[in-house]
């Protein structure tokens, strides 16, 4: 629904906006992205480099990507979408 009330210009600058901050918390608890898919980030753990906490890590960066979300969706409430 978001996408069809933004011109294309401006849609493309909340999916770049939405997927660098749902990318931060993967590096940031050392997760690799695979690759972007529409408006979804595929990430792994433990790979290239065992990481024995690779689980932990993942759920970390979960628990992070979902306060991230949060923030982005009140911002993007009060602009009335």
């Amino acid at each position: 629904a978001l996408g069809e009330k933004l011109t294309p210009t401006a849609l493309v600058a909340v999916i770049n906006r939405y997927l660098s901050l749902m990318s931060e918390p993967i590096r940031l608890h050392d997760g690799v992205i695979d690759k972007y898919i529409g408006d979804a980030v595929m990430a792994f753990w433990g790979a290239p480099m065992s990481d024995p906490d690779h689980a932990q890590n993942a759920v970390l960066a979960a628990l992070d990507m979902m306060k991230q979300a949060k923030v982005l969706n009140e911002k993007f409430h009060a602009k009335g979408w």
